[in-house]
Protein backbone atom coordinates (compact mmCIF):
# COMPACT_ATOMS: atom_id res chain seq x y z
CA UNK A 1 0.00 0.00 0.00
CA UNK A 2 1.26 3.44 -1.00
CA UNK A 3 2.17 5.98 1.59
CA UNK A 4 -0.39 8.53 0.45
CA UNK A 5 -3.06 5.58 0.48
CA UNK A 6 -2.60 5.56 4.39
CA UNK A 7 -2.50 9.10 4.84
CA UNK A 8 -5.96 9.36 3.25
CA UNK A 9 -7.05 6.26 5.67
CA UNK A 10 -5.84 7.74 8.55
CA UNK A 11 -7.25 11.44 7.41
CA UNK A 12 -10.63 10.02 6.93
CA UNK A 13 -10.83 8.58 10.22
CA UNK A 14 -11.06 11.85 12.07
CA UNK A 15 -13.67 13.83 13.09
CA UNK A 16 -14.64 16.18 10.26
CA UNK A 17 -13.78 19.29 12.63
CA UNK A 18 -10.27 17.68 12.21
CA UNK A 19 -10.79 17.14 8.79
CA UNK A 20 -11.29 20.34 7.87
CA UNK A 21 -8.39 21.45 9.86
CA UNK A 22 -5.60 19.24 7.96
CA UNK A 23 -6.53 21.00 4.74
CA UNK A 24 -4.72 24.04 5.33
CA UNK A 25 -2.49 26.22 7.95
CA UNK A 26 -4.38 24.47 10.84
CA UNK A 27 -2.53 21.07 10.27
CA UNK A 28 0.59 22.38 11.96
CA UNK A 29 -2.00 22.95 14.87
CA UNK A 30 -3.98 19.66 14.82
CA UNK A 31 -0.83 17.18 13.79
CA UNK A 32 2.91 17.91 13.48
CA UNK A 33 4.45 16.83 10.47
CA UNK A 34 6.38 14.00 12.02
CA UNK A 35 3.48 12.67 14.13
CA UNK A 36 1.30 12.23 10.79
CA UNK A 37 4.08 10.62 9.38
CA UNK A 38 4.29 8.12 12.22
CA UNK A 39 0.59 7.90 12.10
CA UNK A 40 0.34 7.10 8.24
CA UNK A 41 2.96 4.57 8.86
CA UNK A 42 1.44 2.77 11.60
CA UNK A 43 -1.54 2.40 9.41
CA UNK A 44 0.15 0.79 6.45
CA UNK A 45 1.70 -1.44 8.92
CA UNK A 46 -1.78 -2.31 9.99
CA UNK A 47 -3.38 -2.69 6.62
CA UNK A 48 -4.39 -6.16 5.73
CA UNK A 49 -3.11 -7.06 1.90
CA UNK A 50 -4.63 -9.98 -0.18
CA UNK A 51 -3.64 -10.49 -4.05
CA UNK A 52 -2.35 -12.96 -6.52
CA UNK A 53 0.11 -12.89 -9.38
CA UNK A 54 -1.89 -15.37 -11.91
CA UNK A 55 0.88 -15.38 -14.10
CA UNK A 56 2.17 -19.01 -14.41
CA UNK A 57 0.18 -19.79 -11.69
CA UNK A 58 -3.49 -20.93 -10.82
CA UNK A 59 -5.47 -19.24 -8.52
CA UNK A 60 -4.74 -19.44 -5.02
CA UNK A 61 -8.09 -21.83 -3.54
CA UNK A 62 -7.81 -20.51 -0.05
CA UNK A 63 -8.02 -16.88 -1.55
CA UNK A 64 -10.46 -17.48 -4.16
CA UNK A 65 -13.47 -19.05 -5.08
CA UNK A 66 -14.83 -19.49 -8.90
CA UNK A 67 -18.10 -17.62 -9.75
CA UNK A 68 -20.53 -18.28 -12.41
CA UNK A 69 -21.68 -20.89 -14.50
CA UNK A 70 -19.30 -23.45 -16.04
CA UNK A 71 -16.81 -21.56 -14.23
CA UNK A 72 -14.59 -24.47 -14.13
CA UNK A 73 -14.78 -24.81 -17.85
CA UNK A 74 -14.11 -21.46 -18.67
CA UNK A 75 -11.24 -20.70 -16.70
CA UNK A 76 -7.53 -21.91 -17.30
CA UNK A 77 -4.09 -20.85 -16.48
CA UNK A 78 -0.87 -19.77 -18.30
CA UNK A 79 2.46 -18.28 -17.99
CA UNK A 80 0.35 -14.72 -19.05
CA UNK A 81 -2.61 -14.85 -15.96
CA UNK A 82 -5.87 -16.10 -15.74
CA UNK A 83 -7.46 -16.61 -19.21
CA UNK A 84 -11.40 -16.78 -18.75
CA UNK A 85 -13.19 -17.46 -22.30
CA UNK A 86 -17.37 -17.29 -22.31
CA UNK A 87 -18.21 -18.18 -25.78
CA UNK A 88 -21.40 -17.47 -27.73
CA UNK A 89 -23.35 -20.57 -25.95
CA UNK A 90 -23.21 -18.81 -22.95
CA UNK A 91 -25.78 -16.48 -23.66
CA UNK A 92 -27.34 -13.87 -21.23
CA UNK A 93 -26.57 -15.55 -18.35
CA UNK A 94 -24.05 -13.98 -15.60
CA UNK A 95 -20.32 -13.11 -15.44
CA UNK A 96 -17.54 -15.67 -14.76
CA UNK A 97 -14.74 -15.16 -12.78
CA UNK A 98 -12.73 -15.12 -9.25
CA UNK A 99 -14.89 -14.09 -6.24
CA UNK A 100 -12.21 -13.10 -2.84
CA UNK A 101 -13.41 -15.71 -0.10
CA UNK A 102 -12.93 -12.41 2.53
CA UNK A 103 -14.80 -9.64 3.14
CA UNK A 104 -13.49 -6.10 3.13
CA UNK A 105 -13.99 -3.40 6.60
CA UNK A 106 -13.59 0.19 6.18
CA UNK A 107 -10.85 1.72 3.48
CA UNK A 108 -10.10 -0.68 0.49
CA UNK A 109 -7.67 -0.19 -2.53
CA UNK A 110 -8.75 -2.81 -5.45
CA UNK A 111 -6.69 -3.29 -8.22
CA UNK A 112 -7.04 -5.82 -11.27
CA UNK A 113 -4.57 -5.47 -14.32
CA UNK A 114 -6.15 -7.44 -17.36
CA UNK A 115 -5.78 -7.94 -21.06
CA UNK A 116 -8.55 -8.29 -23.76
CA UNK A 117 -7.50 -11.31 -26.04
CA UNK A 118 -10.82 -11.07 -28.68
CA UNK A 119 -14.41 -9.70 -27.23
CA UNK A 120 -16.48 -9.40 -30.41
CA UNK A 121 -19.19 -6.25 -30.69
CA UNK A 122 -21.88 -7.57 -28.51
CA UNK A 123 -25.45 -7.17 -29.90
CA UNK A 124 -27.38 -5.81 -26.90
CA UNK A 125 -26.80 -5.83 -23.58
CA UNK A 126 -24.45 -3.10 -21.15
CA UNK A 127 -20.91 -4.04 -22.84
CA UNK A 128 -18.87 -7.15 -22.99
CA UNK A 129 -15.48 -7.18 -21.27
CA UNK A 130 -13.80 -7.52 -18.29
CA UNK A 131 -14.73 -5.82 -14.64
CA UNK A 132 -14.19 -5.12 -10.60
CA UNK A 133 -17.75 -5.85 -8.98
CA UNK A 134 -18.58 -5.07 -4.82
CA UNK A 135 -21.56 -5.38 -3.12
CA UNK A 136 -22.40 -3.57 0.62
CA UNK A 137 -23.77 -5.15 3.42
CA UNK A 138 -26.76 -2.61 3.17
CA UNK A 139 -30.47 -2.50 3.54
CA UNK A 140 -30.53 -0.31 0.16
CA UNK A 141 -28.93 -3.30 -1.55
CA UNK A 142 -25.17 -1.03 -3.36
CA UNK A 143 -23.21 -2.71 -5.80
CA UNK A 144 -20.19 -0.86 -7.47
CA UNK A 145 -18.76 -2.21 -11.09
CA UNK A 146 -15.78 -0.78 -13.06
CA UNK A 147 -14.85 -2.30 -16.53
CA UNK A 148 -13.24 -1.97 -19.83
CA UNK A 149 -15.59 -3.24 -22.22
CA UNK A 150 -16.76 -3.15 -26.00
CA UNK A 151 -20.76 -2.19 -26.24
CA UNK A 152 -23.23 -2.16 -29.33
CA UNK A 153 -21.57 -0.35 -31.97
CA UNK A 154 -18.02 -1.30 -31.46
CA UNK A 155 -17.05 1.63 -29.22
CA UNK A 156 -13.99 0.08 -26.75
CA UNK A 157 -14.80 2.21 -23.36
CA UNK A 158 -14.09 2.08 -19.57
CA UNK A 159 -17.12 2.51 -17.90
CA UNK A 160 -18.49 2.99 -13.93
CA UNK A 161 -21.56 1.48 -12.20
CA UNK A 162 -23.34 2.29 -9.13
CA UNK A 163 -26.55 0.54 -8.32
CA UNK A 164 -28.60 1.16 -5.40
CA UNK A 165 -32.28 0.54 -4.03
CA UNK A 166 -34.14 3.04 -1.64
CA UNK A 167 -36.62 2.10 1.02
CA UNK A 168 -39.68 1.33 -0.96
CA UNK A 169 -38.30 2.57 -3.94
CA UNK A 170 -37.58 0.42 -7.15
CA UNK A 171 -33.62 -0.01 -8.17
CA UNK A 172 -31.77 3.15 -9.11
CA UNK A 173 -28.67 3.05 -11.44
CA UNK A 174 -26.18 5.96 -12.27
CA UNK A 175 -22.26 6.19 -13.20
CA UNK A 176 -19.97 8.45 -15.35
CA UNK A 177 -19.62 9.13 -18.30
CA UNK A 178 -17.45 6.34 -20.81
CA UNK A 179 -14.05 6.66 -21.30
CA UNK A 180 -13.02 5.90 -24.80
CA UNK A 181 -9.82 3.73 -25.20
CA UNK A 182 -8.09 1.77 -27.86
CA UNK A 183 -5.84 0.16 -25.85
CA UNK A 184 -6.59 -3.70 -25.13
CA UNK A 185 -4.58 -3.92 -21.64
CA UNK A 186 -4.53 -2.19 -18.85
CA UNK A 187 -5.50 -1.56 -14.43
CA UNK A 188 -8.76 -1.03 -12.97
CA UNK A 189 -9.67 0.36 -9.33
CA UNK A 190 -11.59 0.78 -7.29
CA UNK A 191 -10.77 2.77 -3.84
CA UNK A 192 -13.07 3.70 -0.89
CA UNK A 193 -11.96 6.52 1.44
CA UNK A 194 -14.33 7.34 4.14
CA UNK A 195 -17.65 6.84 2.49
CA UNK A 196 -16.29 7.92 -0.95
CA UNK A 197 -15.78 5.32 -3.76
CA UNK A 198 -13.30 6.26 -6.35
CA UNK A 199 -13.43 4.76 -9.82
CA UNK A 200 -9.61 4.67 -11.48
CA UNK A 201 -8.37 3.34 -14.54
CA UNK A 202 -5.11 3.25 -15.56
CA UNK A 203 -3.63 2.27 -20.09
CA UNK A 204 -1.09 -0.76 -20.34
CA UNK A 205 1.55 -0.77 -17.86
CA UNK A 206 1.38 2.39 -16.66
CA UNK A 207 0.36 3.14 -12.90
CA UNK A 208 -0.79 6.72 -13.89
CA UNK A 209 -4.17 6.03 -12.66
CA UNK A 210 -7.18 8.68 -14.19
CA UNK A 211 -10.53 8.99 -12.06
CA UNK A 212 -13.28 8.03 -14.21
CA UNK A 213 -16.15 8.79 -11.58
CA UNK A 214 -17.14 8.84 -7.96
CA UNK A 215 -19.66 8.64 -5.60
CA UNK A 216 -20.46 8.30 -1.64
CA UNK A 217 -21.44 4.87 -1.52
CA UNK A 218 -21.23 4.51 2.78
CA UNK A 219 -19.19 2.84 5.71
CA UNK A 220 -20.55 -0.55 5.41
CA UNK A 221 -18.84 -3.74 5.13
CA UNK A 222 -18.15 -5.00 1.30
CA UNK A 223 -19.21 -8.65 1.54
CA UNK A 224 -17.85 -9.38 -2.21
CA UNK A 225 -15.57 -8.83 -4.63
CA UNK A 226 -15.35 -10.11 -7.87
CA UNK A 227 -12.79 -10.45 -10.64
CA UNK A 228 -14.69 -11.40 -13.76
CA UNK A 229 -15.38 -11.73 -17.64
CA UNK A 230 -18.96 -10.30 -18.41
CA UNK A 231 -20.90 -10.21 -21.49
CA UNK A 232 -23.06 -7.90 -20.35
CA UNK A 233 -26.48 -9.96 -20.60
CA UNK A 234 -25.45 -10.80 -25.19
CA UNK A 235 -24.48 -13.87 -26.33
CA UNK A 236 -21.10 -12.52 -27.06
CA UNK A 237 -17.64 -13.88 -27.51
CA UNK A 238 -15.47 -12.50 -25.08
CA UNK A 239 -12.29 -14.07 -24.10
CA UNK A 240 -9.75 -12.22 -21.54
CA UNK A 241 -6.55 -12.81 -18.95
CA UNK A 242 -7.13 -11.61 -15.64
CA UNK A 243 -2.85 -11.51 -14.65
CA UNK A 244 -2.90 -9.93 -11.20
CA UNK A 245 -5.24 -8.48 -8.61
CA UNK A 246 -4.46 -7.04 -5.36
CA UNK A 247 -6.72 -5.70 -2.43
CA UNK A 248 -5.42 -3.33 0.10
CA UNK A 249 -8.15 -2.67 3.11
CA UNK A 250 -8.40 -1.67 6.66
CA UNK A 251 -9.82 -5.39 7.56
CA UNK A 252 -10.47 -8.31 5.64
CA UNK A 253 -12.88 -10.53 7.61
CA UNK A 254 -16.34 -11.97 7.80
CA UNK A 255 -18.81 -9.14 6.66
CA UNK A 256 -21.14 -8.03 9.46
CA UNK A 257 -24.47 -9.14 8.97
CA UNK A 258 -27.09 -6.52 9.41
CA UNK A 259 -30.44 -7.34 11.73
CA UNK A 260 -33.50 -7.76 9.68
CA UNK A 261 -35.18 -4.38 8.78
CA UNK A 262 -37.89 -3.48 11.02
CA UNK A 263 -41.26 -4.48 9.99
CA UNK A 264 -43.71 -1.58 9.34
CA UNK A 265 -46.87 -3.38 10.18
CA UNK A 266 -46.24 -1.73 14.63
CA UNK A 267 -46.53 1.68 12.71
CA UNK A 268 -49.51 1.12 10.98
CA UNK A 269 -51.09 -0.53 13.92
CA UNK A 270 -50.49 2.32 16.30
CA UNK A 271 -51.40 4.90 13.70
CA UNK A 272 -54.46 2.91 13.01
CA UNK A 273 -55.38 2.28 17.12
CA UNK A 274 -54.52 6.49 17.29
CA UNK A 275 -57.02 7.45 14.94
CA UNK A 276 -59.31 5.12 16.38
CA UNK A 277 -58.91 6.59 19.64
CA UNK A 278 -59.11 10.34 18.56
CA UNK A 279 -62.81 8.87 16.27
CA UNK A 280 -63.76 7.55 18.91
CA UNK A 281 -63.12 10.78 21.23
CA UNK A 282 -64.65 13.52 18.67
CA UNK A 283 -68.03 11.14 18.70
CA UNK A 284 -68.18 10.85 22.48
CA UNK A 285 -67.80 14.82 23.14
CA UNK A 286 -69.75 15.28 19.87
CA UNK A 287 -72.89 13.65 22.01
CA UNK A 288 -72.17 15.13 24.84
Amino acid sequence: MSLAFAFIRVHSRFPTWARSGISGIRLQRVMPAGILLIVALVAQACADEIGQDFRGSPYNPSLFRPTGPNASGSITSDSQGLRITLTEEHGMRPAVGLALRSGLKGDFEITMEFELLQVAEPVGGNGAGVSIYVTMVSYTKEAATIWRAVRKGGDQIFSSHRATTPDGGKRVHQGGQALKTQGTSGKLRLTRTGDMLSYRIAEGSSDAFQEIFETEIGFEDIDMVRFAADNGGSPTLVDVRIKEVKVVTEEAGAPERLPPRPSRWPLWAGLGVSLLAAGGGYWYWSRR
